[in-house]
């Protein structure tokens, strides 16, 4: 039995009793041993080793369903088989045991197909080092003495923590070689600031030389690079040294994430005197305003609302929107497969609870002489237009609803259908020109319906709508126009309709 993090959403599925037991398809016989089949535990997940040596799978004592299902936790085990004989050959040998270490518990763990060792690339994150002071002070309710907490905070212990997880001796910064390719992690280790340009300037000073030349190297760390994806000045970047350090380094490949971006916007990737990358998250998935958008959407955050500040009109005007955020929770679980060639970079961009792609893949050349086709100015020259089809029509209604505030309002409702993507350019946000009886005009925008779902998604294919409070509009009679953007800005032509 197997359980979410969030405790309002549980698995239906559990198990009243398991066992691990082998069939031998040939002699259509079972084998039973209490090595994997013990009173009051439930064993699950077999899969043997790739030579057929070992039997891996998960046990976990049982509890009291449904109501004690939080605490079934699950220990990672393998037993020795012997092919010949089909019998176990040895004793059960615990491999990570749940609870400790800060490893709640172990689901679905599969050796590797081909046998091949799986090299951890692996960086901590803000939520590693801090999240103990998240959540209204929880931690020091749970443990009021400060000694206490010290000894369960994860930072107080990273180097044995990752010893024991990770069978690897723990280092802020570290170099890995994998398969001739060389790999450098670092880690969040006190707090936000320069610490990842730091450390990456000192191993490049020392080993620069090995990783000069027309061969990629890859750097990973949690938050954006300044001055690369998405060019943002904001708390999901860092100070900007580490760029400095790898502009010298036109192989230099980036990965970062921490903004819970998603990755159909197309800013995700950059190229300026090397390449970073957005690897997006599993959960959450948040979006970049475009230029656009420069007040917000109006289905979104209100800039400034998130804060430590938060300004009393950014409130004020979050409050009257008339919108409620759209949906980020768990609609979608991004993730990067990147494949690696003599000659070229793919990295696919795909929904990891099926596999299907959500954007067109990336291909980064690696010849020098194919220059640079992920550099914003080229891509935002290159790129055209969403459009709307031919026959689309923009519908304006009254309606009354409650804004953010829970106040009961006057709005009006425009409903459109998605624009057409062309050449690959998905339609990001639709910027919405409101124009009162004076002829002057205000400005809003909407992220557009689905657009963290990706090109497959029937939800991105279908209608967007944008909730308008009456009264942060001008004087009637208004005329609305709704253009189809990009994530770089262009515009396509709007849909237009007057309301008397």
């Amino acid at each position: 039995m197997f359980h979410l993090a969030n405790a309002q959403k549980r698995i239906e599925v559990y198990d009243a009793s398991s066992d691990v037991f082998v069939y031998d398809i040939q002699t259509r016989s079972v084998l039973r041993d209490t090595l994997t089949m013990r009173y009051l535990w439930a064993e699950n997940c077999p899969a043997f080793s790739p030579d057929g040596r070992w039997l891996y799978f998960v046990t976990a004592r049982r509890q009291v369903y449904p109501t004690d299902y939080q605490k079934e936790c699950y220990s990672l085990c393998r037993v020795p088989f012997d092919e010949r004989t089909g019998h176990y050959a040895g004793a059960v040998d615990t491999l990570v045991r749940a609870g400790s270490d800060g490893i709640p518990s172990v689901a679905w763990s599969r050796p590797t197909p081909d046998g091949r060792h799986v090299e951890k690339v692996f960086v901590t994150g803000n939520h590693d080092y801090e999240a103990w002071s998240y959540g209204s002070g929880i931690a020091q309710k749970i443990y009021p003495d400060p000694s206490d907490l010290e000894k369960h905070k994860l930072v107080s212990h990273y180097p044995e923590t990752w010893q024991s997880a990770f069978d690897e001796k723990y280092e802020p910064i570290y170099v890995k070689d994998v398969r001739g390719y060389k790999f450098i992690g670092s880690h969040w280790t006190n707090g936000r600031g320069a610490q990842w340009g730091k450390r990456l300037a000192a191993v490049l000073a020392d080993r620069g030389a090995e990783l000069k030349g027309g061969k990629p190297f890859f750097y990973v760390q949690h938050p954006h690079l300044r001055g690369t994806v998405f060019n943002v000045n904001t708390g999901v970047v860092d100070d900007g040294k580490t760029t400095k350090a790898l502009s010298a380094f036109p192989n230099a490949v980036a990965f970062s994430g921490h903004s819970h971006w998603a990755i159909t916007d197309e800013r995700s990737i950059w190229q300026g005197p090397f390449t970073a990358v957005n690897l997006g998250c599993l959960r959450r998935t948040g979006f970049c305003r475009t230029k656009n958008a420069k007040g917000g959407y109006e289905n979104w955050r209100t800039p400034g609302t998130r804060s430590k500040k938060k300004p009393p009109e950014a409130l004020a005007a979050n409050d009257a929107k008339a919108m409620p955020l759209y949906p980020e929770a768990n609609l979608c679980h991004h993730g990067s497969l990147v494949k690696v060639y003599s000659d070229r970079i793919v990295i696919e961009r795909l929904e990891f609870t099926n596999m299907t792609h959500v954007a067109e893949d990336w291909v980064i050349p690696l010849a020098p002489s194919a220059g640079r086709p992920y550099d914003y100015e080229v891509r935002a020259e290159q790129t055209v237009a969403p459009q709307f089809a031919q026959n689309a029509k923009l519908s304006v209604e009254r309606v009354e609803v409650k804004n953010r505030a829970g106040k009961t309002v006057a709005a009006v409702k425009l409903s459109f259908p998605a624009a057409n993507a062309e050449k690959g350019a998905l339609p990001f946000d639709y910027k919405i020109e409101v124009v009162g009886k004076d002829g002057n005009s205000v400005f809003r925008s909407v992220l557009a319906q689905g657009v963290e779902l990706g090109i497959g998604s029937s939800a991105a294919k279908g209608p967007s709508e944008c909730l308008l409070a009456r009264e942060t509009l001008p004087a009637g009679p208004l005329t609305f126009k709704v253009f189809p953007g990009e994530c770089f800005g262009k515009l396509g032509n709007p849909l237009t309709a007057a309301v008397l």
